[in-house]
């Protein structure tokens, strides 16, 4: 550590590290902090660089296996037991184990997991392998494990394998920082949020140079040199937004916490005129943790799009003014905020500044004292209100507020990056067939099979009024069938479309054009598409034949030619963001990877987050429709299979001998088809249509045999009312029978009923303690989750994050839970 630096200047720290790294970092503290002592708020927090985990060879034979089934069957954990007295705890197996030697903490926490952190224990195998006697060496531990078998709450289980990657015992590197704020500080590192070690003490001066007086950074009459070097934080990238999702900063990756000069620098194109609402363009603070306080945020005026400055001083929590000139719609605006806190020991005084487009268009001096907040920045909307919808790229966070000049400087800089949005130029289309109302014509005329030509022309008359039908037409030039949200709609007695000509392409790309200028994503998405496909010709030799929609082949179309603008993947992109903003999940998706891989895009981890992000916050609210849960199948498919016509067999639904005869004894009675066949129609798996009528009736007749499993899916229809009515009373009577057999999912199901106080009466605690009580079992997701929720949140329970997370993560990776995974996510992306 060097100990004597400039503002601004690069410090280098040499650092090592011996335990197990959890949020490793460099913190800097005004006094000096206590080794081994949980670490205090930092004034600032660099972030350590890791080496990358080594490779895991995933084809590694199990340490610990069934000795039955061999190396690659995960033995059975059947029960457990606690002998106080010695301190034994011994967890035995469904059958015998290849009994593999474990000689410390390391190798047990290899083969197996628990919810009790062991450090120091003794194992033996017992029973020819089919016993695990582990005695624990710790009083500590040994007082953790009998608490959790008192209440109930121990639980363990085989480690996933193959092991996950671990970094060695001893990593070591160099961190490197900036300081802008002439002070002493003390350096220490921190892990698992803890304080590892001190650095000392280092020392940073205004030098000569590199740092000017507070109130020369707004006095116009000075010049100021311009130092490049300012950047704090830099997100590069395209962020499309709708205005319901947020970009969230913590404090400690802002200079010194925002609490003295800074300043935020984006693009900004926004789409819509003023809706009569708030449109937040940025939010400090925490309203669950900190009410109202807002030191500094910004939005867009009700009914202008001029610009509302805010912070919270100690007269108000809302205090501030709107800019006198609005922002432009459709249009890219380079906007620059600066945070000036020019207070001495005799004065009071703050800036906000907003230069836009290297011009100063507003000062807002405060002479109050203002309130600062150590929440988090958060881009793109505040917690209460939707945010603009448009695109944002290209953010900067500054260790200093722009004066006039740096401001200037800044958007000269910035202006030679420029993002751009083409629109495309729609061509005027004749509706062909005019009538009162063309929509529901077009859509009748799907639904009844009729002819090619007739639903062209039906689709045709509603576009000028409806993006939907304009981009339907589109897909019956392009690709012969309407592509609808389930699939395309194959009508066998239908004709089969017409050959493909170059007029029909230019045809229907014209129709993709309107509809992404009508605000349409999947348009967007589809002519970008096409446009990366790299089609260049419209020679008819050139064009692949579309496969007719009753063959259920597939439709591709190859070489469209100059009716897509040639292969250009900038031009691709930028439909990418068209749809992204109007909330296509695959779009954002496409996105994410660009980003991460640089592909036609800037390289950009923080852009390639937020659209991953993006696209699993949409894909979560259609993986909620009820009826409409997303079904992913995964059959192996082989040049052997498809040779000798095997490919589809069991995946052909009414059309499979096998599956028909499944369905014909479960229509007589038998049990177990019943469950199975139950299970195919409500997720609507391997070629059957769904068919939740019939679903919950066969799930009805196993349930009244007495099967527990089925008492649960019966049940589970009932809640959610789907294949009949809603039945609380009727769905927590299967569950406590079910419940009654031990089973976790119906122990779930009656947790969920004291949750929301449908039936039984709303209790939390209750709901929580089954919860956890099926959680315990780790047979199902929901129940991890369930649990994982009330302990994150508080509800019932005491909140506690790190074993939510944890709950979430098991969820996630272990039952391949869809919400689960979206909430560690949450956590790991949030830190």
């Amino acid at each position: 550590l060097n100990k004597n630096v400039c503002a601004y200047d690069r410090i280098r720290v040499n650092w090592t590290l011996a335990t197990p790294p959890s949020d490793p970092h460099l913190a800097l503290y005004e006094t000096t902090p206590v080794i081994g002592n949980e670490a205090p708020r930092p004034r600032a927090k660099i972030l350590l660089t890791l080496p990358p985990l080594p490779p895991v060879d995933a084809d590694l034979p199990r340490e610990l296996h069934d000795l039955s089934g061999g190396v690659a069957v995960e033995p059975l954990l059947t029960a457990m037991r606690w002998n106080a007295d010695s301190w034994t705890m011994t967890l035995e197996f469904e059958k015998a184990t290849n009994a593999p030697p474990i000689k410390d903490v390391r190798a047990f926490d290899r083969l197996i997991s628990t919810n009790i952190e062991l450090r120091a224990l003794t194992a033996s195998w017992e029973a020819n392998g089919q016993h695990l006697a582990i005695h624990i060496n710790a009083p500590n531990d040994a007082d953790a494990v009998q608490e959790a078998f008192d209440s109930r709450s121990f639980w363990a289980a085989c480690a996933p394998w193959p092991p996950p990657s671990r970094h060695p015992p001893v990593l070591s590197g160099e961190a490197v920082m900036r300081v802008p704020v002439a002070s002493s500080y003390e350096v220490a590192l921190v892990n698992d949020g803890r304080v590892e070690s001190n650095a000392g003490s280092i020392l940073v001066e205004a030098c000569d140079g590199t740092f000017v007086s507070d109130i020369d950074r707004v006095d116009d009459t000075l010049t100021e040199s311009i130092d490049a070097d300012d950047v704090w934080l830099e997100l590069p990238g395209v962020y499309a937004s709708s205005g319901q999702r947020h970009i969230s900063l913590p404090p400690e990756e802002l200079p010194l916490q925002a609490q003295q000069d800074w300043g935020l620098e984006f693009w900004i194109y926004i789409e819509d005129a003023p809706t009569g609402a708030h449109r937040g363009l940025f939010f400090k603070g925490d309203v669950d943790r900190l009410g109202g306080q807002r030191t500094p945020s910004a939005w867009l005026a009700p009914d202008s799009n001029k610009v509302a400055l805010r912070v919270s001083t100690d007269k108000g929590l809302d205090i501030g003014a709107d800019t006198d000139t609005p922002l432009p719609v459709k249009k890219w605006t380079h906007l620059q905020f600066g945070f000036h806190n020019l207070s001495d020991a005799s004065d009071v005084k703050y800036l906000l500044t907003l230069d836009v487009d290297g011009a100063r268009d507003a000062t807002l001096e405060i002479f109050d004292q203002v309130t600062w907040n150590d929440g988090p920045l958060q881009l793109f909307r505040d917690p209460d209100r939707r945010g603009v919808r448009g695109f944002i790229a290209d953010i900067k966070v500054r260790a200093r507020a722009p004066s006039r000049e740096h401001a200037q400087k800044n958007y000269q800089a910035a202006d030679r990056d420029k993002p751009d949005l083409h629109r495309p130029d729609v061509e005027a289309t004749d509706a062909l067939v005019p009538m009162e109302d063309p929509w529901a014509v077009a859509l009748a005329s799907t639904e009844n099979c009729a002819s090619f030509n007739e639903r062209l022309a039906n689709y045709e008359a509603a576009s000028p009024i409806n993006k939907d039908a304009s981009r339907i037409a589109a897909e019956l030039l392009l690709f012969g069938a309407e592509r609808l949200a389930t699939g395309p709609k194959f009508c066998e007695d239908a004709d089969a479309p017409p050959p493909l000509t170059g007029e029909a392409l230019r045809k229907g790309v014209s129709y993709l054009e309107r509809a992404v200028a009508m605000g349409d994503a999947a348009a967007s998405r589809m002519l970008a598409s096409l446009t990366l496909a790299g089609f260049v010709s419209t020679e008819t030799k050139d064009l692949k034949a579309i496969a007719p929609p009753h063959t259920m082949g597939p439709v591709v179309a190859s070489r469209l030619g100059d009716a897509v603008h040639t292969n250009n993947t900038e031009r691709a992109v930028q439909l990418l963001y068209q749809a992204a903003m109007h909330g296509d999940a695959r779009a954002c998706l496409a996105l994410s990877n660009r980003y991460r891989f640089g592909r036609g895009t800037s390289q950009s981890q923080e852009a390639a987050a937020w659209y991953a992000k993006c696209a699993a916050a949409i894909a979560k609210e259609e993986f909620h429709t009820p009826g409409e849960q997303t079904f992913v199948e995964l059959n192996r498919i082989t040049d052997e299979t498809v040779a000798d016509g095997s490919v589809d067999d069991n995946q052909r639904g009414d059309e499979d001998a096998q599956l028909q005869a499944q369905m014909q004894r479960a229509e007589e009675g038998d049990i177990d088809a019943c469950v199975a066949s139950g299970d195919l129609l409500y997720w609507g798996a391997r070629g059957f249509q769904r068919d939740h009528v019939r679903a919950r009736r066969f799930f009805k007749v196993a349930a009244d045999a007495d099967h527990a499993h089925a008492r649960c899916l019966y049940a589970s229809m009932l809640l959610r009312g789907e294949g009949g009515d809603t039945d609380h009373a009727e769905a927590v009577r299967q569950y406590e029978v079910a419940a009654s057999a031990g089973s976790a999912k119906a122990l779930n199901g009656l947790g969920y009923e004291y949750f929301y106080g449908n039936h039984l009466p709303k209790n939390s605690t209750k709901a929580y303690g089954y919860f956890a009580e099926a959680a315990r079992l780790d047979a199902d997701g929901d129940s991890n989750f369930n649990a994982a929720h009330c302990l994150a949140h508080g509800i019932g329970v005491e909140k506690n994050v790190k074993e939510a997370a944890r709950l979430y993560e098991r969820a996630a990776t272990r039952h391949g839970h869809f919400d689960a995974a979206f909430e560690i996510a949450l956590v790991k992306h949030g830190g």
